[in-house]
């Protein structure tokens, strides 16, 4: 029996940590989407490797991705990370801190 409420208890962690993975990735698109152009989110998510890229690219990668040159893709990501520094926006990013923890 206690082996039971053992495994319910693991599962329900485990279904707690899935949900709160999915409601953090659905914050982020959603302020990525509101503060950034389409082709800054893109660049954002394969810099860093979120979703769908599920690995960090290389500027190199993803200049030939969008047809632009290394620079021009570290131009328009940094372009996209200081729009996100906003303070206003900075607020929302920190805020998403609460489902890392």
């Amino acid at each position: 029996m206690e082996e039971l409420i053992n495994l319910e208890e693991g599962t329900e962690s485990s279904v707690e940590k899935e949900v709160a993975k999915e409601d953090l990735k659905q914050n982020l698109n959603q302020i990525l989407n509101e503060f950034l152009s389409p082709r800054q989110v893109e660049i954002v998510k394969m810099r860093f490797g979120l979703e769908p890229y599920f690995e960090p690219h290389t500027f190199q990668q993803i200049g030939r991705k969008f047809g632009i040159t290394k620079q021009g893709a570290q131009i328009i990501f940094k372009k996209a990370l200081k729009k996100l520094r906003h303070p206003t926006r900075i607020k929302k990013l920190k805020s998403l801190k609460v489902y890392l923890t």
